[in-house]
């Protein structure tokens, strides 16, 4: 049964006292260890120094292939709670958007919901991997996409990453480093492996502690301000971010028969982050995701 436009909206605002009640966002802290504490935009703790504006592009070694050897992780995935919450981002023409599975699995409706909460949109079509934490989002129209670099012969380690969207169920955002691949694999309501990238958590929005749970499906930018992935997951007790890598993100925009068009973000620095997040928010670039029930 189609929920109707006002109880959607109803049920919308609903969901987003719920999730901000509880800090609860998504969830993402409880998929890894014993929660990390973190201060604001200053060097995080066991991480190196934010690179000054400029430096952003790493240390000149490419990202090695992926390898047998890569790093392995393990998620124990959750059936997912109604009134869940996370991040979108805009990247197809007319209203296409990407976030994480985990987000949106097994979610009877699901909408996306303005920074000011002024705007709710209902998403008609959810597409999520089969194997990947990753999905598309399709809605009636939508705002100026983001252009997505998916040559990953273009990063470096120790590039920073520039980490936007809603952790917690609040604006915020994360600063990163690329400390290289690791190989995920996923148990427990829905299984998976994939090829993830691993960044180094360098510093944060002030005042943003402990779970960045709600930040899972946002984007990573580089600091040229082009997206390079989904944020899906973090580890507290190393102060690591995990992303998808770019073969998740062509099998679901393959798998949507869709072809990514849009416009870089602004160049980002440490300095102007804050900023410009709550810029890409603003534009509804950026929007939080809602689960709703049926």
């Amino acid at each position: 049964m189609r929920i109707p436009d006002w109880m959607f909206y109803l049920l919308v605002i609903a969901a987003l006292l719920y999730g901000c009640g509880n800090r609860g966002g998504d969830r993402l802290d409880d998929r890894f260890e014993a929660e990390r504490q973190a201060g604001g935009f200053q060097p995080a703790d066991e991480a190196d120094p934010v690179a000054p504006a400029g430096e952003g592009d790493g240390d000149g070694q490419a990202l090695p292939s992926p390898s047998r050897f890569d790093e392995q992780g393990l998620v124990d995935a959750e059936n997912p709670e109604l009134y869940s919450t996370g991040t979108a981002f805009a990247v197809g023409p007319d209203g296409g958007w990407l976030t994480a599975s985990h987000v949106v699995r097994g979610c009877p409706t699901v909408g996306l919901v303005s920074a000011d909460q002024e705007t709710a949109v209902r998403v008609r079509q959810v597409l999520v991997s089969p194997r990947a934490d990753v999905a598309w989002l399709d809605t009636d129209g939508g705002p100026q996409p983001f252009a997505m670099d998916l040559d990953e012969r273009d990063l470096r380690l120790n590039a920073l990453g520039f980490h936007v969207g809603f952790p917690q169920g609040n604006p915020g955002e994360v600063i990163t480093r690329l400390m290289g691949r690791q190989t995920l694999e996923t148990r427990g309501a829905w299984r998976g492996e994939e090829q993830t990238l691993t960044w180094a958590e360098v510093a944060r929005t002030p005042g943003l502690n402990g779970s960045l749970g709600g930040l899972s499906g946002g984007p990573v930018f580089d600091s040229r301000g082009r997206a390079l992935g989904v944020t899906i997951a973090e580890n507290p007790r190393r102060g690591r971010v995990i992303t998808t890598a770019a073969e998740s993100v062509t099998e679901i925009v393959e798998r949507a028969d869709l072809t990514l068009a849009g416009d870089p973000a602004p160049p980002l620095d440490p300095d102007a982050f804050t900023k410009r997040g709550d810029r890409l928010r603003a534009d509804r670039r950026v929007m939080q995701v809602v689960c709703l029930p049926d």
